[in-house]
């Protein structure tokens, strides 16, 4: 298959099961944590193939992952760190990967 095809199957299968798998930009095509699971359930043919589907679309529509966050520190721990224990007890599915720190961040990288 041409690359456009591959890009259009993968993307009508993102549409199918309401899940990104790629996380896509201009420089780089990376999976997904949905898209890593998915990957490592259908090693095994096609009725991996038919669980995996079956996993990736009955999540219920709960927020669960990581939570990747670069701020400031004196917002951070102001503002945003106060507020976690409560975010956490509404969200136990979401796991914060926080980093405090005054400098810019490359969002791309």
């Amino acid at each position: 298959l041409s690359p456009a095809a591959v890009s259009k199957n993968v993307t009508r299968l993102e549409a199918v099961v309401g899940v990104r798998l790629f996380q896509r930009n201009t420089r780089k095509l990376i999976l997904t944590e949905a898209g890593e699971r998915f990957l490592g359930e259908v090693s095994g043919g096609l009725q991996s193939i038919q669980c995996a589907l079956k996993g990736l679309s009955s999540g219920g529509g709960a927020a669960a992952g990581g939570l990747k966050v670069s701020m400031g520190t004196a917002f951070g721990l102001h503002f945003v760190l106060p507020m976690l224990p409560m975010f956490l007890t509404q969200y136990p599915a979401i796991v914060p990967d926080w980093h405090f720190d005054n400098r810019q961040v490359d969002l791309i990288g």
